[in-house]
């Protein structure tokens, strides 16, 4: 485990976990950005699709209170303006450390993540190039509101969640902290259609790409009707079966590399000896934050 920062930390400082896969010289970096209750190895399917190819410098977070990351102190709250502050942080990052000095930055973010990943591809200072969103749009229904938050709630005290958030070492103070309204804390608007967060593609100009589950109760067909109508350059992909989140299945990784404009240079490896062959998937950086 590596520690970024060489000073003394101050007391309210805090460090987030992240791991990096790839080619590290790839003018493509791809910054994978989780949901409420998942952490990065959400996206270890990823890692070794990218491990086949070359073009690409992987990069997956986990926000505070999951995974590797420090929790919060007992005085402060989980909401989405810290995990914002915290991925700016690791961006500025990335940005002075990266090898090349042509670079372009794609945000893949599931659920809460894509609407992280929104907000922060509007600030043009980042210089983000392109975005993936893993089943959420600009739009939240309150039906699948209502669907996510009842989730949580049945599942609150469930000896299965208890013991998921042990395993996954979250927090045990993130499920009050996510069926709080003070959790969503960044700019939106609402109607009678549900949650909108029309301004976070604001003059965003690069290509934004929707993979939309058929099957999902987050992510609607008029969610991705708004989405198209609001984003010109929004494309839609749609995967049969598929609910929310979407898996990372071979059509969705096809895409990607696609989007991202990968090579192939070996083929990927099986699930057995994947584990065992990327011990990277234990190794972990620490990056400072305040």
């Amino acid at each position: 485990m590596i520690n970024l920062d060489t000073k003394k930390m101050k007391e309210s400082s805090r460090r987030i976990a992240f791991r990096e896969f790839g080619d590290q010289n790839s003018e493509k970096i791809l910054l994978c950005i989780p949901g409420i209750l998942e952490g990065q190895n959400s996206f270890d399917e990823l890692v070794n699709f990218v491990e086949q190819h070359e073009g690409c410098r992987l990069i997956t977070v986990d926000h505070c209170g999951r995974g590797k990351s420090d929790w919060l102190d007992e005085g402060s709250t989980y909401k989405m303006s810290v995990y914002l502050e915290d991925l700016r942080t690791l961006i500025t990052h990335i940005h002075a450390t990266h090898k090349r000095l042509t670079r372009h930055l794609f945000l893949l973010g599931s659920s809460m993540g894509g609407i992280l990943a929104m907000s922060l591809a509007s600030q043009k200072e980042l210089r983000v190039k392109g975005i993936v969103l893993n089943d959420v749009a600009m739009t939240v229904s309150w039906t699948g509101l209502y669907n996510l938050y009842n989730k949580i709630k049945q599942s609150g005290d469930s000896d299965e969640t208890v013991e998921y958030l042990e395993n996954m070492k979250f927090d045990p103070r993130l499920i009050e902290a996510v069926k709080s309204p003070r959790h969503v804390d960044i700019g939106f608007n609402v109607n009678f259609l549900g949650i909108h967060f029309h301004n976070a593609l604001h003059d965003f100009k690069g290509p934004v790409l929707l993979i939309r589950g058929e099957k999902s109760d987050i992510c609607t067909k008029l969610d991705e009707q708004v989405l198209k109508r609001l984003a010109k350059n929004a494309e839609v992909m749609c995967i049969d079966g598929e609910k929310h989140p979407v898996h990372y299945v071979p059509k969705v990784l096809s895409k990607l590399s696609e989007v991202l404009s990968l090579h192939k240079t070996s083929a990927s490896l099986s699930d057995d000896l994947f584990s065992t062959e990327y011990q990277k998937l234990d190794s972990y950086s620490m990056l400072t934050c305040v």
